[in-house]
């Protein structure tokens, strides 16, 4: 980091792999706040770490990133992708090796018989559904759908 004198006032001068950025030049580049852009070229250490598109969640806070099978994915992705809850695409990529296993159709995954992680578990298969034949229960579920 050097600070350039020459326009009457203190300017950072970040240098990243042989390439030289104020937070302004860069701000003017990207289209990133300042404040970002500043923070940006304090903590990048490459020029990759530098433009990386950052991912937030809904709440606009940056998204966490996991590793299976060394390609990354957010929680939301793979939920969106699987169609199913944000809880449940945690627990896939918390207990999956493979991308195959994260992306298997919901259908086809397999419950656990309550052993513990790593060992074999079992496929029950499709659960059966119950029909409650309750005249007034069905009344209910009506008007709440």
């Amino acid at each position: 980091m050097k600070e350039d004198l020459s326009r009457g006032g203190t300017v950072r001068v970040f240098e990243i792999e042989g390439k030289q950025f104020t937070a302004k030049t860069f701000h003017k580049e990207t289209g990133i706040s300042i404040p970002a852009c500043y923070h940006r070229l304090k903590t990048a250490r490459t020029l990759e770490e530098l433009y990386q598109h950052k991912k937030t969640n809904r709440y606009g806070s940056m998204c966490k990133q996991y590793v299976v099978d060394g390609q990354t994915f957010t929680i939301r992705e793979v939920a969106e992708k699987l169609g199913v809850t944000e809880s449940t695409a945690r627990y896939r990529i918390n207990n999956s090796n493979t991308v195959e296993e994260l992306f298997k159709p919901v259908s086809e995954t397999c419950r656990s018989t309550g052993r513990s992680r790593g060992e074999s578990s079992e496929c029950y298969g499709e659960r059966p559904v119950k029909m409650i034949e309750d005249a007034m229960f069905k009344l209910i579920m009506k008007a709440v759908a």
